[in-house]
């Protein structure tokens, strides 16, 4: 257990960001099954008496790492005001047929700075995928919500799509141990679920998952500062265009979409999958991750480990 402990706060040290007993009890990365929490906690306050880990304000960390805890308390402010911004642009975004969840993700509340944008993961009808992806970045755009090179603080990153029926992520992850999608997953955060898909992914992956996370959650209990209540009347909005859009009709909206999407994606060099699955097109995915850092992290967990593991 102390081992799967400090393999935990290795790799939240990477990003400066101290855990409490109950998230790290939940984050911990331990491939040898479940462990009683008031075992767990037990072990905990021994690592911390014997100073081979340290604790403040109820918050854990490698030794060394004290500024985390000033760094997670500085975020609040920062995360806050981020998360006003996202809601008001999943407003927005409701209203585009054919899209069934929005989530934060790229671990928003553990990686995000001041200067960061807002990442989310959009999941779309099955064969709906470029129709949404088109009047997603058509509405932001409208709104000046979408992000620009240059101009990303509290901007709306639209890189990731995916269809309802591709949720399972595992064809996705690095050779070996990946990290960081596996926390990845974990991280996410609903802020529009018409269809309970956060559950649905936590399914689909939940084999590899539970692999790495013994204790991990099977639901998620929406906070109210961060939920979008689905509003009555865009919902039948949304619907009316779904049913005049649906069979045929749909069909060749989304061929239109798709052909003038793709013109434009292969001008940039976009259009094409890449071996570390940083770029990936096709009808079921739209994943746009030029600047891929999950090898990077994964390298920097390993040399947290091998440094702190010897202590």
């Amino acid at each position: 257990m102390k081992k799967a402990i400090f393999e935990t706060l290795s790799y939240f040290d990477i990003f400066h960001y101290p855990l409490t007993k109950e998230e790290l009890y939940f984050f911990l990365w331990k491939e040898s099954g479940k462990v009683h929490k008031n075992i767990f906690f037990d072990e905990l306050s021994s690592l911390v008496e014997k100073k081979e880990i340290g604790e403040k304000n109820g918050l854990y960390f490698l030794l060394g790492s004290e500024i985390a805890i000033e760094n997670r308390m500085e975020k609040e402010w920062v995360l806050h005001e981020k998360i006003k911004r996202a809601r008001r642009a999943v407003i927005i975004l409701q209203y585009i047929p054919y899209i069934r969840a929005v989530f934060l993700c790229n671990q928003f509340f553990v990686s995000t700075r001041n200067t960061s944008d807002i990442d989310v993961l959009i999941i779309t009808h099955p064969k709906r995928i470029w129709i949404v992806r088109f009047f997603s970045l058509l509405f932001m755009g409208l709104f000046r919500m979408r992000i620009k090179k240059g101009k990303e603080k509290d901007k709306i990153c639209l890189s990731f799509f995916v269809a309802e029926d591709s949720l399972d992520f595992s064809s996705l992850a690095l050779p070996e141990k990946d990290i960081y999608l596996a926390y990845w997953i974990v991280n996410l955060v609903p802020l529009l679920d018409l269809q309970n898909i956060y559950q649905r992914i936590l399914k689909e992956n939940k084999y590899w998952l539970k692999r790495f996370f013994p204790h991990i959650r099977e639901e998620y209990v929406f906070h109210p500062l961060l939920r979008v209540k689905e509003n009555k009347v865009i919902k039948y909005i949304r619907i009316f265009f779904e049913r005049g859009w649906r069979a045929g009709y749909g069909d060749l909206v989304q061929e239109q979409m798709k052909d003038m999407q793709k013109k434009k994606l292969e001008r940039n060099n976009l259009l094409r999958d890449t071996e570390d699955k940083s770029i990936v097109v096709n009808d079921h995915m739209l994943k746009f991750h030029i600047n891929d850092r999950r090898l990077f992290y994964k390298n920097e967990w390993i040399k947290k480990i091998e440094l702190y593991g010897q202590k």
